[in-house]
């Protein structure tokens, strides 16, 4: 099963803030609807830039390690923009490989969440393995109980 809903989200000075909808906002209310975020060394950081988009996460895949169920038409690209939600284990598949995967798919961002309940996600690094050479899109970790 896709989940799905859409979200407005800012992207700012590497913190990213949840604007909508007005029902998602209560869950982050004590946060000033501010979500820590740790941004990949590889791929485009869109500082300062907002991106609306409908977040997809797919059940069957949580990890985006495998070819995805969700996948943007080159035509609906310019109508609606994508960010897939994921989970990262650490022994799937690499955050490079994660947002390679979604990049191909499509989508305009992959927003991972930690594998590690109690891990301060500022102290983790979204690294390149080697590979994440040519990514256009932006990768950001957030905390598992965020996510």
């Amino acid at each position: 099963m896709i989940m799905s809903l859409l979200l407005l989200v800012s992207v700012a000075y590497g913190r990213l803030f949840v604007d909508g909808p007005e029902s998602f906002n209560s869950v982050f209310s004590d946060q000033d609807g501010e979500i820590p975020v740790q941004y990949a060394n590889f791929g485009h950081v869109p500082y300062g830039q907002t991106l609306i988009a409908k977040i997809v996460y797919d059940e069957s895949d949580p990890t985006g390690c495998h070819k995805m169920k969700h996948s943007m038409d080159k035509e609906d690209d310019e109508k609606e923009r994508v960010i897939y939600l994921l989970e990262h284990s650490r022994s799937n598949c690499s955050f490079v490989q994660q947002t390679r995967n979604v990049e191909k798919h499509g989508g305009s961002m992959a927003l991972i969440i930690d594998a590690y309940e109690k891990e301060d996600i500022m102290k983790v690094t979204l690294s390149d393995d080697g590979t994440g050479a040519g990514i256009r899109i932006p990768a950001m970790l957030i905390s598992k109980s965020d996510g």
